[in-house]
């Protein structure tokens, strides 16, 4: 056997033994190996992959110039079926575009600023009322989180820990983690059938046979708020039907 082979047998039975020098030695060659190495709990996507790539390309001088631009909020990923509620009504996250309004945490409209590359949702997220949002790992939720005393805190869908204190549904279980509670959304103005104060207040003590709304002796504000003329009738105020 020539020393050449005894080399490779001996490399080969390192490596089987301590298969963590193999990413070691690869990370002296690759930009991305490089980067598992310093962060083992790195999961790549295909963007990472391309974008390690064209930099070891760089690194050995096949590309002689090069300018970067990392777009801020990458790796928000949501499936594109789920339903998004826009200033223009509700559509679909995957046919969101630059240039678009969604809502934001305040409830006011927010322009959409990029649209990451698809890739495969990996978590379903079910929350305390049942509903639930397929998404990325990569996905950051503000959170409200009792480990750090109920401090606000950014957290990715794959690091979430234990969901609940304690047996969910027994005495003393608390959910770990709060997201926002719902805020009153502020769309843009548009002409509306009827007005919205007293459609409020029929909707509150109206019948649905009718335009009528039944207001106690107390609610003479409600009268004075409500743009159109009516007319008491057997202890009843009555509006027109618009």
């Amino acid at each position: 056997m020539n020393p050449t082979d005894v080399n490779m047998m001996q490399t080969t039975r390192l490596l089987t033994e301590h298969p963590e020098l193999f990413l070691q030695e690869g990370a002296r060659r690759k930009l991305l190996w490089f980067a598992q190495y310093m962060q083992p709990s790195f999961q790549p996507t295909p963007f990472h992959r391309s974008y390690y790539r064209i930099l070891d390309l760089f690194a050995k001088r096949q590309i002689k110039k090069l300018i970067i631009q990392a777009p801020p909020q990458h790796g928000k990923l949501i499936a594109d079926n789920e339903v998004v509620l826009t200033p223009n009504g509700l559509k679909k996250h995957g046919e969101l575009r630059v240039g678009d309004y969604v809502f934001g945490r305040d409830g006011k409209p927010v322009r959409v600023l990029w649209v990451s590359p698809k890739d495969k949702t990996q978590y379903r997220v079910t929350f305390s009322d049942g509903q639930y949002v397929d998404c990325h790992g990569a996905h950051e939720w503000v959170v409200y989180d009792r480990y750090s005393h109920g401090k606000e805190r950014v957290i990715e869908t794959r690091k979430f820990r234990a969901l609940w204190t304690g047996e969910r549904g027994k005495r003393g279980s608390r959910a770990m983690y709060h997201v926002d509670a719902p805020v009153c959304l502020e769309y843009n103005a548009r002409p509306v059938p009827i007005d919205a104060y007293t459609f409020g207040a029929w909707l509150g003590d109206g019948c649905s046979e009718k335009p009528l709304i039944h207001i106690g002796g107390n609610d003479i504000e409600i009268i004075r708020n409500i743009p159109y003329l009516g007319h008491e009738q057997q202890g009843h105020s009555i509006f027109p039907n618009y």
